[in-house]
């Protein structure tokens, strides 16, 4: 899915959406945003996503 606006800010429903929008920011702010890590918890569990 893609990001979605809700009032004055912006929604994804999975970690690729937030890579996105984390390589755009990067970019328009002149730096490269080329290394992501998904959290994983202390018991090694991930966020559903």
């Amino acid at each position: 899915m893609a990001l979605q606006k809700r009032g004055d800010h912006w929604y994804g429903s999975n970690h690729e959406d937030t890579r996105g929008e984390l390589t755009r920011y990067a970019d328009l702010n002149g730096y490269a945003a080329e290394h992501f890590a998904d959290a994983v918890c202390r018991c090694s569990c991930r966020p559903l996503a």
